[in-house]
């Protein structure tokens, strides 16, 4: 634990309501006789270690409660054991830089293109108001999600024998990619599946 219980910076971070985000994953595991809490980035397939207190921390994170209410509440039901302000900054700021956190505030445009593009930002231009997709394509940004539930649904299939068993697989050859444009999407996607698509392996993957 770090010696001072207060930190300067607490104003930055005391009012924000962060979360993790939902390719997020926290394991239990013993190392060297201690036990630690490891968070996977499902993503990207990074981990990333913490102390049992930071996890507490962490497990209180839910969108709704700010920052100061989650360190209270941490403090206490976790008395001296309980992360120091400092420490909360500290593991905010890890979340945070790895890409981990989920917080109900605009995006810092500068910040996101520093981090993903070699371009920096412009001051005062505003990229998100000159996206030329959000004119006349906007809707079609749907098709992609759209996408994504109906592939949940077909992975779905696999989950009893797994992505490697050859009659499911070859019965995905046959009524998916065999027939191709030859028929409607949902039609082979029905063929396959027994069943219309569904919404629900996709909720089950959003959950975690």
């Amino acid at each position: 634990m770090s010696e001072a219980l207060f930190s300067p910076s607490w104003y930055r971070v005391a009012s924000l309501a962060p979360r993790l985000r939902s390719h997020a994953a926290l394991h239990r595991h013993q190392y060297r006789g201690q036990i630690w809490y490891v968070l996977h980035d499902r993503s990207n397939e990074r981990f990333h270690r913490f102390s049992p207190a930071a996890f507490s921390f962490i497990g209180l994170m839910d969108g709704k409660r700010s920052v100061q209410e989650v360190w209270d509440l941490a403090s206490s039901r976790l008395g001296d054991h309980a992360p120091t302000q400092p420490e909360v900054v500290q593991l905010l700021s890890q979340l945070h830089a790895a890409d981990m956190l989920q917080c109900d505030i605009p995006p810092d445009t500068a910040e996101l293109l520093a981090r993903y593009t070699p371009f920096r930002h412009v001051e005062g231009s505003f990229m998100q108001a000159s996206f030329g997709h959000l004119e006349g394509y906007s809707a079609l940004y749907y098709t992609y999600m759209w996408s994504l539930v109906i592939a949940k649904d077909l992975v779905s299939a696999f989950r009893e024998r797994g992505l490697m068993d050859p009659a499911t697989a070859a019965r995905y050859r046959k009524a998916i990619l065999e027939p191709g444009g030859s028929r409607p999407a949902a039609a082979l996607v029905e063929a396959f599946l027994g069943r219309p698509s569904g919404f629900e392996a996709y909720q089950a993957w959003l959950d975690g």
